[in-house]
């Protein structure tokens, strides 16, 4: 059997095998407890500061 042949009969059993699984439930909270386990809270948001729109002259 060839390389190609090795690969695509690979290919073709992984196919199947994830169609007979059912999807795994997404939880909609997981990704706020990941964050907060990480330190950070969202009730505490630091933005970043306002960028000028007009352009300032350097003082010397």
């Amino acid at each position: 059997m060839g390389k190609q042949s090795k690969l695509k009969k690979m290919r073709k059993s992984g196919q199947e095998g994830s169609i007979d699984r059912p999807p795994e439930p997404v939880d909609c909270d997981r990704f706020v407890q990941d964050i907060e386990k990480q330190g950070y809270s969202i009730e505490r948001i630091q933005r970043a500061p306002e960028v000028p729109t007009k352009r300032t002259e350097p003082q010397v």
